[in-house]
């Protein structure tokens, strides 16, 4: 049975190496799990990564929790 899954705000925002390995698992979780802390986390560093306004960020963290029914 696939293990349940926490996602913090680095795997959110990071773009690392294992990022479809992440994917798949997250995928096959029967359970995502993300923090408000982690979700803040994630909104504000991909706003400052991106240069792009708070609003943008926010949208695009939201349709990760989203995707993977956090």
């Amino acid at each position: 049975m696939p293990q349940q899954e926490f996602v913090d705000a680095s795997a959110i925002i990071a773009g690392e190496d294992d990022a479809l390995s992440l994917a798949a698992r997250l995928s096959q979780a029967p359970r995502v799990y993300v923090s408000p802390i982690s979700i803040y986390e994630a909104v504000t560093g991909l706003a400052r990564k991106c240069a792009c306004p708070i609003e943008d960020a926010e949208a695009l963290v939201q349709e990760f929790v989203t995707e993977t029914k956090a």
